[in-house]
């Protein structure tokens, strides 16, 4: 980095150099990297930061529908087993006309106890 600075130095007129503190060079230097990357890499900054800004969005909310349909897929498997338990008598279709609303209410209450179990310990 020393001799980075020195070749810049180098091109300044000799009456605007003056030695300054490491703190101010870094950021100087910071500042110039950060202005050529951005003159080099053009419109694809702009895109590359609006895609970082949906990835982040998109995340969440991708992470939530996964576990929601995982929890829901295990608790299906359960629910499958328990009836071929439990419910021989009574017809399936009874029961399997109501299984995805207490499927989503176990889930969302499973999914919430999970936060917040997370966010107290």
């Amino acid at each position: 980095m020393n001799a980075v600075w020195k070749a810049l130095l180098a091109s300044v007129p000799a009456p605007l150099r003056r030695p300054l503190d490491p703190a101010t060079r870094n950021a100087l230097l910071k500042f110039a990297i950060v202005i050529a990357i951005s003159l080099f890499a053009g419109g694809e900054l702009v895109t590359a930061m609006e895609m970082r800004i949906l990835l982040e969005i998109l995340g969440v909310a991708l992470f939530t529908t996964a576990f929601l349909a995982g929890g829901q897929l295990l608790l299906l498997s359960v629910e499958m087993h328990l009836r071929g338990l439990w419910l021989r008598s009574v017809p399936a279709t009874r029961v399997a006309a109501y299984w995805h609303y207490w499927l989503t209410a176990v889930t969302l209450c499973v999914v919430l106890l999970v936060s917040l179990w997370t966010l107290i310990r």
